[in-house]
């Protein structure tokens, strides 16, 4: 995928994402103490996701010695998929540091926080979605 293709579907997630984050914040009629409760939830599961991606990636980087991961060292799949992958886990670190921090803002601000949560939540898991699909593909082929 050339530079052109990479922004355009970021440029496809952001826009996924934004719409997200304005849909709950616009239509959203939930009370502070659910979105505490929500927030608490998305924490841990962006958590677990960002441990199976680094487990994940482990698993990738110990194959290295593998003819597939080889050729794809020299056609530059191998980076590729590397970027996607740490940009996935920094989107998910980035996500788990805002629910926790929605997590003991006051309530007045707790509704935008946690829309600004919603489309990092967004964002991450479309990217999870595609470097999982990769890894599978990789997993599959060895």
């Amino acid at each position: 995928m050339t530079t052109l293709g990479r922004l355009m579907a970021l440029l496809t997630r952001v826009l996924l994402s934004a719409g997200v984050g304005y849909s709950f914040e616009r239509w959203s009629n939930v009370e502070a103490a659910q979105i505490y409760s929500a927030t608490g939830v998305v924490a841990g599961v962006c958590a677990t996701l960002l441990g199976f991606l680094i487990a994940s990636v482990a698993i990738i980087t110990a194959l290295v010695e593998k003819t597939l991961i080889a050729n794809m060292k020299k056609t530059g799949h191998y980076k590729v998929l590397m970027n996607e992958a740490f940009l996935t886990c920094a989107l998910l670190l980035v996500t788990l540091a805002i629910s926790t921090a929605a997590l003991v803002v006051a309530q007045d601000s707790v509704k935008h926080v946690s829309t600004v949560t919603a489309f990092f939540l967004t964002l991450s898991l479309l990217y999870a979605y595609g470097s999982g699909r990769k890894f599978a593909v990789v997993v599959s082929t060895i």
